[in-house]
């Protein structure tokens, strides 16, 4: 059974046209993100030794940007700061989503 649907152009929400859309409500919704420093496999007996101190390599160099993820996917890289005694990230590059490189072409 298939039912159809028609909008009246006087219901329809101001913005349901596509072009010339404005996004400003979205600026208001939370979204967690995440930093990533590196990561690491280790076993889980090694999991049940660490204590106190133990340090565990992350196999990510130095100087190597962090990944900055929103909703599991990487939009940007950076470096560690320190800001008022606090860690902080400067952004040192924006991921461009596929599709998107060559827009202005």
């Amino acid at each position: 059974m298939s039912q159809k649907y028609e909008q009246n152009q006087e219901s329809a929400p101001p913005h349901s046209q596509g072009e010339g859309q404005s996004i400003e409500f979205l600026q208001d919704i939370s979204l967690g993100v995440t930093l990533e420093f590196g990561r690491a496999e280790i076993t889980i007996g090694k999991l049940l030794g660490l204590k106190k101190g133990s340090v565990i390599e992350l196999g990510r160099s130095q100087d190597e940007p962090l990944c900055f993820y929103a909703n599991g996917k990487c939009v940007a890289r950076g470096e560690v700061v320190v800001v008022n005694e606090n860690y902080g990230v400067r952004i040192t590059s924006i991921e461009t989503p596929l599709g998107f490189e060559d827009q202005d072409t």
